[in-house]
């Protein structure tokens, strides 16, 4: 109701080439030091003519900072997407150990070729310094950015970790284990390959799958262990490419992003589409209706990266005048803490058995034992 009362009805758009990009519309204002800036917030339309429009937002400043950033977060979201699209895709920077949206791309849905045609034309918009991009698991978007960017694509954590409880709910796997602390430890020891080597992935694998024979429990997991193999472990693809539901362990590995402190997981991002959720109600506005509350939720967020800047370089300051800042001690930071001396320990072949396989399943025992208590 708050939404009709402050915008007053608005047209529906029906179709993509009913979508009339006035002047108006294409401005935003932007708070600098001597006030508010009017600036271009369109910085592509493909236009009425075209069956697969593209509309990207942001701004000259925004996509600046996207291109300087070696790291790339990139995610779709669903919830808030006006129709006739189908999603909005957003493309983040880091900034000061934070996340900011670089560019806002509606598209008509989720095929290869959007994808690349996307990238193409943000190749266009700036000069990009990535190396390196971090998503969710869709193979679509993962060989584009690899193909038109030429850059590595890492699979996120957190939505590798998602993906295999989805099939576990699938497979009734659950509730099969239900009763057994042992067997919720063995389920989480599935998710514990990701801190592996990619290269040591499929032989710990099979050492968990033979642990569980030998304790009796294979007949629970038959169905998952059947997905985790040929979906993760041994795809039948290049072992750096996604194929159509394949990803091999050099895509989702965290091994090195543990042992460098790098985020695993695009849970910032996951943060950031909750709020923009809760920004616009979790509704699909019309699109016009979306434009204004898009403009809105931008210069929010340049308003929070204006004042991280300031923060960071108040801390700065203060720690060159000799202040010591306390360690931080949330949940997040002790796990992480724990788990990159797990790895490094692997790394110094302090696991190293005879057999093998007795120390893969005490490391991964281990990170288990570490993801289950700061859960």
């Amino acid at each position: 109701m708050w939404r009709f009362q402050e915008f007053g009805p608005a047209p529906r758009i029906e179709s993509l080439e009913d979508i009339d990009m006035t002047l108006e519309r294409t401005r935003i204002a932007i708070r600098g030091p001597a006030g508010d800036l009017e600036v271009n917030f369109v910085l592509h339309d493909s236009g009425a003519s075209d069956p697969n429009r593209i509309l990207i937002f942001g701004t000259t400043s925004s996509v600046a900072s996207l291109s300087r950033s070696r790291k790339i977060h990139a995610d779709g979201t669903f919830k808030v997407t006006p129709t006739p699209f189908k999603q909005l895709y957003v493309l983040h920077f880091e900034d000061n150990e934070k996340l900011y949206p670089g560019a806002f791309i509606l598209l008509s849905g989720k095929t290869k070729a959007l994808y690349d045609h996307m990238l193409q034309v943000m190749q266009s918009l700036c000069d990009f310094q990535t190396t390196k991009v971090v998503t969710d698991f869709e193979f679509q978007s993962m060989q584009a950015f690899g193909d038109i960017m030429s850059v590595e694509v890492e699979g996120c954590f957190f939505h590798f970790a998602q993906a295999v409880m989805r099939a576990a709910k699938r497979f009734n796997t659950f509730t099969k284990i239900a009763r057994s602390p042992l067997k919720k430890q063995h389920y989480v020891m599935l998710r514990a390959l990701a801190f592996l080597p990619p290269g040591d992935i499929p032989a710990a694998f099979d050492a968990v799958v033979e642990m569980m024979r030998r304790y009796g429990h294979h007949a629970d997991f038959a169905q998952l262990l059947k997905y985790m193999e040929t979906t993760w472990v041994v795809p039948m693809c290049n072992p750096t490419r996604p194929a159509l539901g394949k990803f091999p362990p050099a895509i989702w590995s965290v091994h090195t992003r543990t042992l460098l402190g790098e985020d695993r997981t695009n849970n910032k991002v996951e943060g950031w589409h909750l709020k923009i959720n809760n920004f616009m109600d979790n509704c699909h506005l019309t699109f016009y209706v979306f434009l204004d509350e898009l403009k809105k939720f931008f210069r929010v967020e340049e308003d929070r990266r204006r004042e991280q800047q300031r923060i960071a370089i108040d801390r700065a300051a203060r720690i060159a005048d000799g202040e010591v800042f306390p360690p931080s001690h949330n949940i997040y930071n002790l796990r992480s803490a724990a788990l990159q001396i797990m790895c490094q320990s692997y790394q110094n072949q302090l696991y190293i058995t005879n057999p093998p396989n007795v120390g893969m399943i005490r490391f991964l025992s281990e990170v288990a034992a570490t993801l289950l208590q700061y859960q």
